[in-house]
């Protein structure tokens, strides 16, 4: 849902056309509106880094405008170029407006009434490729049908201190199954498992890599 728009009184005006006995202006009144910041990322980390957290101050803006032109604001975005950020250093930004069809918004046409500094910390963390090695099981229902296995990747990358990764190479996980075939044609099961549940409290899996 998009944010309430408050509309004030007083009004914003803009001259479309003067002559000797005849003005002719558009009127618009003027709105304020409470909207959330999105973060872009643009370019590549270093590498053998992730992103830890990014911290964004405000993540919402106070803004200012023409009724019609917050009617049309869609996203507020703020762009961070990860090719040019430095671990723990706080940027300032300046913030892109955009419509629903994508367009950009002209910044002259939307005020941030709030006179902060627009900033963003991103805090990254070393990672490092390491071989993952599944040895899959019967469990104790499955009575020897488990005749072959494979998985996918065959290495991971995972985070931690620069110290704790120095410890680690491979990943080794017992993995039992069970398996109860309901139809009896069914010959091939396929089954997901998270990695973070097999690896100790110093280690962790960039967002979206923790599934195999």
């Amino acid at each position: 849902l998009k944010p309430d728009i408050k509309i004030k009184n007083n009004t914003s005006s803009k001259v479309l056309r003067t002559s000797k006995d005849m003005l002719q202006a558009n009127v618009d009144d003027i709105a304020y509106l409470e909207y959330p910041v999105e973060v872009e990322l643009t370019g590549e980390l270093k590498e053998n880094t992730s992103i830890k957290t990014i911290d964004l101050q405000p993540d919402k803006l106070n803004l200012e405008a023409g009724k019609s032109t917050l009617k049309k604001l869609n996203k507020v975005i703020c762009e961070i170029d990860l090719s040019r950020i430095k671990n723990g250093e706080k940027n300032s930004y300046i913030p892109k407006f955009y419509d629903k069809n994508g367009d950009e918004i002209a910044q002259n046409k939307i005020k941030i009434v709030d006179n902060n500094e627009l900033s963003y910390i991103v805090n990254t963390s070393p990672t490092k490729k390491i071989d993952l090695q599944i040895n899959v099981t019967d469990g104790k229902k499955s009575a020897g049908k488990i005749k072959s296995a494979s998985y996918e990747p065959k290495n991971i990358t995972i985070t931690g201190s620069t110290e704790n990764l120095r410890k680690i190479d491979s990943l080794k996980i017992d993995l039992p199954v069970d398996i109860e075939f309901v139809n009896a044609k069914s010959k091939e099961i396929t089954k997901v498992i998270n990695i973070r549940d097999y690896l100790s409290q110093e280690f962790n899996v960039p967002e979206g890599s923790d599934k195999v």
